[in-house]
C-alpha cells in the first residue's frame, strides 16, 4: 500500500498485516479486493461519536466493500452503539450478538470494528466467541486505539469486579490505522494515546522515549513524528506478541503502569481516561521501584516530566483518590500471585528487572497512594518520665493550610516547619516529584 507503513504480525492463533499512514481509509477497499477477500455478510459495529465525525467515512466504506467485490450491497449491515467505556458490557455485547443472529450471519460472516479501544475489544470478543470464532477488522479511530487495544488480539468485556477480567485472545485479519483520525481528535485524546507510547519508551524503547522528551511542544503538527510513534509502538507491541501471545510472561511488559492504573480508573470517583490512568500508573510503580531501591530517583522525575510536557496527570489528589478502594482493585490484578502484588519494575530507560515482575508489600503501596502523611510530633520540652527532651519546646503555631508557591525549596522548608511545630498544619500545592516525597517519607519515619 503506498505512502503506508507496515508490521506483519505472525501470532500463534492468526497472521496478519497493521497498515498505518495518512489517507489510508480509501486504500482499504482496493487492498481486500487485491488481495482477494470475500464474506457472505460484513457488519460494521460502531459508536454514535464515530457516526457523528465520520458518517461519510461510514457511508464509503459500505460502497467500498461492495466496489471490491467483498460482499453483496444487502449483505452490508451497519450496528451502532453508545461511545463509552460503559458500553464494553456482557449485555451489549448479547445485544449485539442477537442483531448477528436475527440477521442470519454465519460462519463467513465479517465484523469490522470501526471506533476506539472500547469497540475494538467489543467487536473482537464477539468475534471470538460468536460460531465459535469469526473473522474481524479492525480499523482504529483514537490515537490510544492505534498503539495499544487493536494490536495483539485481546479482546474483552469489563465487569463490576474490573476491567478486561472476561475476554479472549482472538487476532483481526487486518488493522488499518489511519492517522487522519486524529484531526478530530482534541488535545487530551493524542495526549491519551502519547501516555501507552512513553510507557513503551520507558521499558524498551529509549530512543523513542528520548524522541517524546523532545517532540511534545509540536507533535501534534509533526506528522512524521507521529508515523515514527504509531509505527514503533506498534512493532514493539507485535514483537512481544509473536513472543508470547497469551500472557504466559514477556507478554507482561506491555502491562507497566497498568496494575495501579487500572485500580485507579475503576474508582467510581474516576474521570480521567485510560492513557491518564497509566500516565499516573506509571510514575506510581516507578516510586515503588524506587522505595525498593531497583530505579533512581532521577528517572522517576524523568519520567513524570515526560508526561507532565504532554498535559497529562502524575499525581493522586484528594477526595477523588480512595486509596482502599484502589487497593482492592489492586488486589484483582491479573499479575498477582498467591494474593501478592506484583508490579513490573523498570530499572532504567528501555531497561526493566531481569525478572520483570517482582513482589510489592501492600504497606508500600498504600503508603504511596495516600494521598497525605500524618508526621509524628517532636517530643515535648519534657517527657512524662520527667527527663528533658533534646528539642527545645516549639516556637511556632503551625495551625492552619498553607498553600505553597510550587517551588521545591520552600516547599521542604514548610514540611520542615509543620513537622517541629506545634498543632496541626495542612500544606496544599506540594510540588510533584520524588525530593518532596523523600522529604515526607523520611519525616513520617
Amino acid at each position: 500500500m503506498e505512502g503506508a507503513r507496515q508490521v506483519h504480525v505472525a501470532a500463534g492463533s492468526g497472521t496478519y498485516d497493521v497498515w498505518i499512514g495518512f489517507e489510508l481509509f480509501a486504500k482499504i477497499g482496493p487492498l481486500l479486493q487485491k488481495d482477494g477477500f470475500k464474506a457472505s455478510s460484513l457488519v460494521i459495529i460502531t459508536d454514535d461519536t464515530v457516526s457523528r465525525l465520520h458518517g461519510v467515512k461510514v457511508e464509503s466504506l459500505k460502497g467500498a466493500v461492495v466496489s471490491s467485490g467483498v460482499c453483496a450491497k444487502e449483505k452490508v449491515l451497519y450496528y451502532e452503539v453508545k461511545g463509552g467505556e460503559k458500553t464494553k458490557t456482557r449485555e451489549v455485547k448479547t445485544q449485539v450478538e442477537d442483531f448477528l443472529l436475527q440477521n442470519q450471519c454465519d460462519k463467513k460472516t465479517v465484523l469490522v470494528a470501526l471506533g476506539g479501544g472500547v469497540i475494538g475489544d467489543l467487536v473482537g470478543f464477539i468475534a471470538a466467541t460468536y460460531y465459535r470464532g469469526i473473522r474481524f477488522i479492525q480499523i482504529p479511530t483514537t490515537f490510544l486505539a492505534m498503539v495499544d487495544s487493536s494490536v495483539g488480539g485481546k479482546t474483552a468485556v469489563n465487569t463490576p469486579y474490573g476491567k478486561n477480567l472476561i475476554g479472549a485472545i482472538k487476532q483481526p485479519c487486518y488493522v488499518f490505522a489511519d492517522l487522519d483520525f486524529f484531526s478530530t481528535l482534541d488535545d487530551r485524546n493524542m495526549a491519551n494515546g502519547m501516555a501507552e507510547v512513553i510507557k513503551s519508551g520507558l521499558t524498551s524503547l529509549p530512543d523513542l522515549f528520548v524522541a517524546c522528551e523532545e517532540n511534545a511542544p509540536s507533535y501534534r503538527e509533526d506528522k512524521e513524528f507521529l508515523l515514527r510513534v504509531v509505527f514503533e509502538a506498534v512493532k514493539f507491541k507485535a514483537d512481544v506478541v509473536m513472543q508470547d501471545e497469551n500472557d504466559s510472561g514477556l507478554r507482561n511488559i506491555l502491562n507497566f503502569g497498568h496494575s495501579i492504573g487500572h485500580a485507579v480508573e475503576l474508582l467510581p470517583a474516576n474521570k480521567w481516561l485510560h492513557g491518564e490512568c497509566v500516565s499516573v500508573g506509571c510514575v506510581y510503580e516507578l516510586m515503588a521501584a524506587r522505595a525498593l531501591g531497583r530505579c533512581s530517583a532521577e528517572l522517576v522525575q524523568r519520567a513524570e516530566k515526560c508526561f507532565q510536557s504532554y498535559k497529562l496527570p502524575t499525581m493522586l489528589n484528594p477526595p477523588f483518590i480512595d486509596v482502599e478502594g484502589a487497593m482492592r482493585n489492586l488486589a484483582m490484578d491479573k499479575k498477582n500471585r498467591g494474593g501478592v502484588i506484583f508490579l513490573i519494575i523498570v530499572e532504567d530507560v528501555g531497561k526493566t528487572s531481569p525478572k520483570l515482575m517482582e513482589p510489592v508489600s501492600n504497606d508500600l503501596v498504600r503508603f504511596l497512594l495516600s494521598p497525605a502523611v500524618l508526621l509524628p510530633a517532636p517530643p515535648s520540652a519534657s517527657s512524662s518520665s520527667g527527663c528533658s527532651s533534646s528539642l527545645p519546646p516549639p516556637l511556632l503555631k503551625t495551625d492552619g493550610i498553607v498553600v505553597l508557591p510550587g517551588s521545591k525549596s520552600i516547599a521542604n522548608r514548610a514540611l520542615l516547619l509543620a513537622a517541629i511545630g506545634e498543632g496541626p498544619c495542612v500544606l496544599e500545592n506540594l510540588p510533584a516529584c520524588e525530593d518532596i516525597r523523600v522529604m515526607l517519607a523520611a519525616l513520617s519515619g
